[in-house]
C-alpha cells in the first residue's frame, strides 16, 4: 500500500460563542494516497468550510491529528477560530442557527 499524502484523525473542532462552545466538526478521519481526489458535499452550515479551513491549519483543531505526507502538522501556530477576522463571524453564526 502506498504512503497516505493526507491523513486526518478523529478531527474536532469548536468555536466559543457567548458562553457556550459550538461543535463545527466532530470526529471527522479519512485518509488520501497520493493520486486521489475527496469530495465534500454537505448542508449549508454543517461545518464544510471550517473543516477546510483547520485541515490547511487555518484554524486549530480542538483535538484530533493532521498528517501530511508522513509529517504531523504542529498546530500552535495556527490562528483560533474567531480571530482570523469577519468572515469567521459569518460562518460562526451559520453554524450555531
Amino acid at each position: 500500500m502506498a504512503e497516505k499524502l493526507l491523513e486526518v484523525k478523529n478531527l474536532r473542532t469548536e468555536f466559543k460563542r457567548d458562553k457556550t462552545w459550538v461543535t463545527a466538526v466532530n470526529n471527522v478521519s479519512f485518509s488520501i494516497q497520493p493520486g486521489e481526489i475527496l469530495g465534500l458535499v454537505g448542508e449549508s452550515g454543517c461545518g464544510k468550510t471550517t473543516f477546510g479551513r483547520t485541515v490547511l491549519q487555518l484554524y486549530n483543531p480542538t483535538s484530533g491529528k493532521i498528517i501530511y505526507d508522513g509529517d504531523a502538522r504542529d498546530p500552535r501556530a495556527v490562528v483560533q477560530p474567531g480571530e482570523a477576522g469577519e468572515a469567521d463571524e459569518t460562518q460562526e453564526q451559520e453554524v450555531g442557527a
